[in-house]
């Protein structure tokens, strides 16, 4: 894959800034190269608390939502959530059950089995809870596009209440794009047209939640701040921008787990070797969301979300080694998706602009994992299909690139599908097989991307001498955790930096370990992850690096270590 090493150039006064705020020029300036602007946004940033968060009577259709669910309180009306079958549908479920129970309501809850229904409420699900007895349903993380469910559902009498956070659909009338929207009694999703509420971007476990906080100020109880702690894992899970209101519930969520009272929550928590009190983002996104998901991708989310509702720590923690060796399976799976994922697309669609996979034998719950993967070594918007367990149907997960809406393109073809949702930059299809030559066709002959959308741009923050790093730079730099998509984490560039000695480590042999002289003449640390970089590199060579300093301590010796992110050899 191609890539273009950018320097970001933004302005501000960085030493008036750092100044104000107590931090680096460095900081300063990196804080600037994510768009914030001003004194205020600056200190929104660092500072952001719980009064930044959001109105949550500004969300559509808020008023409809609270009287249906007032209603029900009083006429004692059973409540079925029905739910998703990833981190931020089990989180909602989480988050709606704990609250409406709290309450007073009578309530339960439900997902879709992942092969069995495929995504979102159903008509299965439906009529298991009309015949229960429930009167109303409450989706969560789903039901934006269940146009044909909602109608049964109401046909039946029950009262149905949306809370999603997906795209509406849209349809194309004389030339102008307009959503279709759901015939719920209620339907409460940021990205509705016309919405008023201040940021769209927020998951679909943060609108549960904004609708229970609603609810209770309605009832005049006392919200449950520590369900905070699933909005933040579902934000970070559901790979939300770490902007906005975001930022703050992530780090007023780590804040909480740090001194939870969610027993079932530690006990999955430490079963990943996770400490509560020193949680990141990265350990959401790549060891506690994981082992969450892989209950919905293997078995049935129901086991995650029986096991975080759980006050029996025994029971959560059985629940909690199984959901990890599931994730052990779901790593396999994944990697063997992906090499024969790649051996498709380059052998049968190596000039495609839009990678459409029949990827045969792979289990579909890993579909998007491995699409995303392809994504990310090709730079192509990617759809990987394989076999459902319904003669003749396959299901896809799309994964997409920042030029390529894949909701709207996908949009434009829906007659070619049984179910499909999603947003700019994922999605989700069934369809006939036959018909998935007519979808890459039509795709790849619609699309407009041109070569230089296919090159990767690598931004940087700055060029940083390595004699400048401090420890109170780094310092500075984890004033600006939690990081992620729409908050990376700060990288710099140095150039003419000679190796001066490599040694290769690890198990697998997959760590090097290198002493690297600056600009300074001095020598230091480093380390690199990337073996495919490493294997390139010999003592003596001259590379220009992307990078990230940490603090390294070993036995009690503190020092400043060069994690290197990207190389570029001199020739």
């Amino acid at each position: 894959m191609r890539e273009d090493w950018r320097i970001y150039a933004k302005k501000a006064d960085f030493a008036a800034l750092a100044k104000e705020f107590d931090i680096d020029p460095v900081v300063a300036r990196v804080i600037r190269n994510r768009d914030y602007i001003t004194s205020d946004d600056y200190r929104t940033y660092l500072f952001g608390d719980m009064s930044c968060l959001h109105n949550p009577m500004l969300l559509s259709d808020i008023e409809k939502a609270l009287v249906l669910l007032c209603d029900a309180l009083e006429s004692g009306t059973a409540v079925k959530i029905i739910g998703d079958y990833d981190i931020d549908g089990i989180c909602s479920v989480v988050i709606l059950y704990s609250a409406l129970s709290m309450l007073g309501f009578k309530v339960g809850y439900d997902v879709p089995d992942r092969m069995k229904d495929g995504y979102g409420i159903n008509k299965r699900l439906i009529d298991k809870a009309h015949k229960e007895g429930y009167g109303m349903i409450v989706t969560c993380d789903n039901g934006i596009a269940a146009f044909n469910e909602i109608i049964y559902a109401k046909e039946l009498g029950m009262k149905v209440l949306v809370t999603d956070h997906h795209e509406p659909p849209v349809e194309e009338i004389e030339g102008a794009v307009k959503q279709m929207i759901v015939s719920a009694d209620a339907v409460v999703d940021p990205k509705i047209d016309g919405s008023t509420y201040p940021f769209s971007e927020i998951c679909g476990a943060v609108v549960a939640m904004k609708v229970m906080q609603a609810l209770c100020l309605r009832l005049g109880r006392k919200f449950d701040d520590s369900l905070l702690e699933y909005g933040a894992i579902a934000t970070i899970g559901d790979i939300m921008p770490l902007r906005d209101e975001n930022r703050v519930i992530v780090k007023e969520g780590f804040k909480r787990i740090a001194h939870s009272q969610h027993k079932a929550l530690m006990t999955l928590i430490g079963a990943v070797g996770v400490d509560p009190t020193r949680i990141t983002a990265y350990d959401v996104g790549f060891r506690i969301g994981p082992c969450l998901n892989s209950s919905g991708r293997l078995k049935n989310a129901m086991y995650a979300i029986d096991m975080l509702l759980s006050d029996d720590v025994a029971k959560a923690s059985d629940i909690a080694l199984y959901l990890t060796e599931l994730n052990e399976d779901r790593k396999d799976m994944t990697v063997d998706g992906f090499n024969l994922g790649c051996e498709i697309l380059e052998r049968d669609h190596p000039d495609d602009k839009v990678q459409v996979l029949y990827i045969p034998g792979i289990h579909e719950s890993v579909a998007g994992i491995v699409a995303g993967r392809i994504k990310d070594k090709y730079n192509h918007p990617v759809i990987a299909f394989t076999d459902s367990t319904e003669e003749g149907v396959i299901k896809g997960s799309a994964r997409s690139i920042e030029a390529y809406d894949m909701f709207l393109n996908l949009s434009h073809h829906k007659e070619l599908f049984i179910k499909f949702g999603g947003h700019s930059m994922a999605a989700g299809i069934s369809m006939k097989k036959d018909l998935l030559d007519e979808l890459r066709s039509a795709l790849n002959s619609d699309c407009e991307l041109a070569d230089a959308d296919f090159v990767k741009k690598v931004w940087i923050d700055s060029i940083l001498p390595f004699g400048y790093i401090s420890e109170k730079l780094i310092s500075d730099i984890e004033k600006l955790e939690p990081f992620g998509f729409g908050n990376s984490r700060p990288v710099f560039a140095e150039k003419n930096v000679i190796v001066k000695d490599i040694r290769i480590v690890g198990k697998n042999m997959n760590v090097a370990k290198l002493k690297l002289m600056g600009s300074d003449g001095r020598v230091y640390s480093g380390v690199c992850f990337d073996k495919d970089a490493f294997e390139q590199v010999a003592i003596g060579d001259s590379l220009n690096m992307i990078f990230r300093p940490q603090i390294n301590e070993y036995n009690g010796v503190r020092s400043i270590e060069i994690v290197i992110e990207k190389i570029y050899l001199k020739v």
